[in-house]
């Protein structure tokens, strides 16, 4: 993609510099002011263009940022619902943080956590599993966000809800002394 586009822009600046110099050599038979002006701003204009795609072409400077998928697509890619928990569990190795959520037998929740570390950026994986034949087995891959942790306070910590989710101390009352 990064490429195609690099290349069309090299191709726009070329097609601009050959069309200019043939407009303008007819505008060059009438040496005014405003012609010389107008002629030196297309071969700028050109030029330009020229050096920018040959800048990224030849040293990869990107024209646009790259596209980073969401961590959330990220896990659908690598987890298949009915996978085992443990495989899934291993897929997701590359998160910051790793809650296990599970219930005595076994089903139960997995929060992963990835990108920065505050309310408004984290981003968390959730993958439920349950029991089949006597093995976990993931039966939903998805998200959750910072705000809902609360419903998760048996299995995160506490200092990561409140790191990540500030307002979760306000749901315990307090009295002024």
């Amino acid at each position: 993609m990064m490429t195609l586009l690099n290349a069309g822009l090299f191709i726009l600046g070329a097609m601009g510099c050959v069309l200019a110099f043939a407009i303008l050599s007819g505008v060059c038979r009438k040496r005014t002011l405003h012609n010389l002006s107008l002629i030196a701003f297309a071969i700028m204009g050109c030029a330009i263009l020229l050096a920018a795609s040959g800048l990224i072409l030849i040293a990869g400077v990107p024209l646009l940022p790259a596209k980073v998928a969401p961590p959330i697509e990220v896990a659908r890619s690598r987890i298949q619902l009915g996978d085992e928990r443990d495989k899934a569990v291993q897929a997701l190795s590359d998160a910051w943080y790793h809650a296990d959520c599970r219930f005595a037998d076994g089903s139960g929740e997995d929060l992963f956590f990835y990108g920065l570390q505050n309310t408004t950026d984290a981003k968390i994986v959730l993958i439920n599993s349950k029991i089949v034949d006597g093995k976990a087995v993931v039966d939903f891959v998805g998200g959750l966000e910072p705000y809902m942790l609360h419903l998760y306070d048996r299995c995160v910590p506490l200092p990561i809800i409140d790191a990540l989710d500030p307002r979760s101390r306000s749901a315990i009352p307090t009295t002024a002394p």
